[in-house]
């Protein structure tokens, strides 16, 4: 975040991005063009804390090509509109681009609100959407021993156990379940569970992602949809034998997180194979859900959010022309749960009050607990438990069969408070008739390329029948169209190929009703040919003052199946070889010009084929020279922020909650020094570095009461328009004392106006960061 922030200008200071916003709603206004109610329409919104917060980002998509071309425009209109769309983003701060909605994450300037830049962007009538990437937060007959607790299983509910007679679920179809975190190690879930994924930090667990609980959110929530059962402990979830996926959205403790961030778990869930996507927070009813929903939809799942708990009727949306399914909450005696949303959006109800599930305490804890939040699970565990008993359905298929199996509640009929009833397990499973399922063929081969004669070991034992047995394996090895054996039951095959070319390899599975299925792998096999040389390059010495001699060492360099006959000197890195000692592994060369080099070596071995190695050589002037002093200094004694001495040009500015304190709160030397609070302050100098070497930016600094989310930065720049980040605090030195702190400037063009700047970027007002004694020193 921190470097968009000062990379990009803010369009309050950007006369070009003013233009461009005028030149826009002059062109849209010229349009003739006139959309429905909802896209263009400028909308003021309004936070909620602890529900929907302002996070300083924006979701922004344009106008879809097809929603211009509803208004009759032509190609080259469309493109224009388009193009002008895009520009304006473009003099936004952007946080980031998902390319599967056409969605733009951008930064709030810092002197805008979202409602001042929502505004100015939708008067463009450019825009389909510009609304807040909102902070959202949690809402809070099987042999399993506490399975008695679980009310909502019970045959006059969800009537779990006679839809269990018919299907528990299948480990081939998943749910992911965008929350908190999961206890990983629990009781209730140690079979069926899929790698997570951090979608804060966008890191797969087998890449260090972490998806421990922060917050007991999303071990409750997995619990309700896919708690391990009849494995004689602890409860039972809705799809108890399907696989489960934690894709945690959060790394706080309190468990908020991003709009965006829950957006792009969903997506991500289901493009990693999971049919459906669970997000048990607040903000259902946004534009940006609708268009994450469609695309979830468009690639084959379904994504389902909970309705919220604040009571309100939920006008937005309608249940019956969207993509999404908002699930309601219920209580024991299937009334509409107090706290539960209602309305027109919301497409049904699930259980939501004293819900027992799965807690994250400890290994074995378990816990009962109230909320939209556990409705939204339970639901998204039956579509998941309707997909595997029939996994030839359709998004829109399962959805229907989830709404049909419902039990009517309320008013006869679909209606606002319950819309189309609580979910019924054994009712939407038997709305169905899936008859034989076909089996599913997998066949892996390894490995997959070589020289002749290869031996390739084929395996399928990861095909699969949904509702029977596979009887058969047949193989066609070179892709000819004839099985050229069968294996019976046994999965597995042996073949060896003799003859250069690119086969695909075919497994054909044979169920017990007769259905089949293929699968297939390619198989390179080549000749023997010839392996090309490897360089390696070595100097001595790598670095010095001119005249600088160096000598070059090749000689581990090495051919696998022949010899190095020639190698090829390009001492300075331009393309051209300067000499070649022939099979000699060794060179000298003398540098006289101050610069970087890039030398290299090419060796080539006795059939003409080559490699390259570098190595980079710095020749540095042997003049110059001087000792360091200090360039500019400010110990914040003169009790203002335009004191200090050197050579500072004008006094420190910025904005946001920087105090100077004196006499309070124990400076590192004197009597003043300065506070930053929260994630709204900033302070900025000017310094006159022209002319000076190895500038060094000193200072001392201390850290109270931070999280482990809390950060503070410190920037430079040269020409006070392009930032660069040189360091970043975290809650590893939050001991309330002070530090000295010693940054190399060194890399960086020392200019007339060189800038400093000091960002904090904590979460609260509690949260402190301390500076004093900030000194630039270096050889004048």
């Amino acid at each position: 975040m921190g470097t968009h922030r000062w990379t990009t200008p803010s369009i309050s200071g950007s006369s070009h991005a003013r233009r461009m916003l005028v030149a826009a709603s002059a062109f849209a206004l010229t349009a003739g063009t006139c959309f429905g109610s909802e896209r263009g329409k400028i909308i003021e919104y309004q936070e909620v804390m602890g529900q929907t917060e302002f996070s300083g980002r924006l979701i922004v998509r344009p106008v879809q090509a097809d929603a211009w071309q509803d208004t009759g425009l032509t190609n080259r209109e469309i493109a224009a509109r388009d193009t002008m769309a895009r520009t304006i983003v473009e003099q936004y701060g952007l946080c980031d681009y998902v390319l599967q909605t056409d969605e733009y994450i951008i930064f709030v300037p810092r002197d805008k609100t979202e409602n001042d830049v929502s505004a100015s962007l939708m008067e463009t009538g450019l825009f389909q959407y510009a609304e807040p990437d909102w902070i959202i937060y949690p809402l809070d007959c099987p042999n399993d021993s506490r399975f008695g607790n679980q009310w909502h299983h019970d045959s006059n509910r969800m009537q779990s156990c006679d839809g269990w007679t018919l299907h528990t679920g299948n480990p081939s179809v998943s749910v992911g379940i965008c929350d908190t975190g999961i206890r990983t190690t629990h009781e209730d879930f140690q079979q069926h569970r899929l790698e997570g994924y951090n979608a804060v930090d966008r890191q797969w667990e087998s890449q260090g992602g972490n998806i421990g609980a922060v917050h007991p959110h999303g071990t409750n929530t997995t619990g309700c949809a896919a708690a391990n059962g009849n494995n004689g402990v602890g409860v039972a979830g809705v799809g108890w034998d399907l696989s489960h996926r934690m894709l945690r959205v959060s790394n706080s403790s309190g468990g908020g997180a991003y709009m965006s961030t829950l957006q792009h778990a969903a997506r991500t869930a289901v493009e990693s194979g999971d049919r459906v996507a669970s997000v048990s927070y607040s903000g259902v009813d946004t534009s940006s859900n609708l268009t994450t929903a469609t695309y979830v939809k468009s690639i084959g799942g379904l994504l389902v959010w909970a309705a919220g708990n604040d009571g309100r009727n939920l006008t937005y949306g309608n249940r019956d022309n969207d993509d999404i399914i908002v699930v309601g909450g219920t209580d024991s005696g299937d009334s509409r749960a107090y706290f539960s949303a209602y309305g027109q959006f919301v497409d049904l109800v699930a259980p939501g009050v004293s819900v027992y599930t799965t807690n994250s305490s400890s290994n074995s804890s378990y816990t009962s607990v109230n909320g939209t939040s556990f409705s939204t699970p339970l639901t998204a565990g039956l579509a998941a438990l309707i997909w595997s008993y029939d996994p030839s359905l359709t998004p829109d298929e399962v959805e229907a069969a989830l709404k049909s199996g419902c039990d009517d509640l309320g008013s006869g009929g679909v209606d606002n408070t319950y819309g189309y009833g609580r979910i019924n397990v054994y009712g939407s499973l038997t709305s169905l008739n899936p008859g034989n399922q076909s089996p599913v063929a997998n066949l892996a081969a390894s490995p997959l390329s070589g020289n002749v004669p290869l031996q390739v070991d084929f395996d399928a034992s990861g095909s699969y029948d949904p509702d029977g047995t596979i009887t058969d394996y047949s193989w066609d090895y070179d892709g000819d169209g004839t099985y050229d054996e069968s294996t019976g039951s046994s999965p597995y095959a042996q073949f060896i190929y003799t003859v250069a070319n690119d086969y695909v390899a075919m497994v054909r599975v044979t169920d017990n009703e007769g259905a089949t299925d293929t699968d297939t792998v390619t198989i390179s096999v080549t000749e023997p040919g010839n392996e090309p040389p490897v360089a390696n390059l070595s100097a001595t010495p790598l670095s010095g003052d001119a005249p600088l001699l160096v000598d070059f060492n090749a000689s581990s360099s090495y051919d696998p199946d022949g010899t190095i006959v020639d190698f090829s000197w390009d001492y300075d890195g331009d393309g051209v070889y300067d000499e070649s000692t022939g099979a000699s592994p060794y060179a000298q060369v003398e540098y006289t010009v101050p610069n970087d080099y890039v030398a290299m070596v090419r060796v080539t071995d006795d059939q003409g084929d080559t490699d390259t190695d570098t190595v980079t050589i710095s020749v540095t002037d042997p003049g110059g020279g001087g000792d360091p002093e200090s360039l500019a200094f400010d110990g914040f004694e003169s009790r203002s922020f335009s004191g200090g001495t050197g050579n500072w040009v004008g006094s420190w500015f910025g904005g946001g909650d920087v105090r100077l304190r004196w006499k309070r709160e124990s400076p590192h030397t004197g009597d003043g020094h300065v506070r930053m609070r929260g994630n709204s302050g900033y302070m900025e100098r000017v310094v006159d570095l022209a002319g000076a070497t190895d500038a060094r930016l000193t200072f001392w600094a201390k850290v109270r009461s931070w999280e482990s989310s809390d950060r503070a930065y410190v920037w430079v720049s040269e020409d006070g328009v392009n930032y660069s980040l040189v360091y970043t605090f975290t809650n590893s030195v939050s001991d309330n004392q002070y530090h000295y702190y010693d940054l190399d400037l060194s890399g960086y063009n020392m200019t007339s106006d060189f800038s400093v700047v000091f960002e904090a970027g904590m979460n609260s007002k509690k949260d402190y960061w301390y500076l004093d004694d900030i000194d630039i020193i270096g050889v004048p």
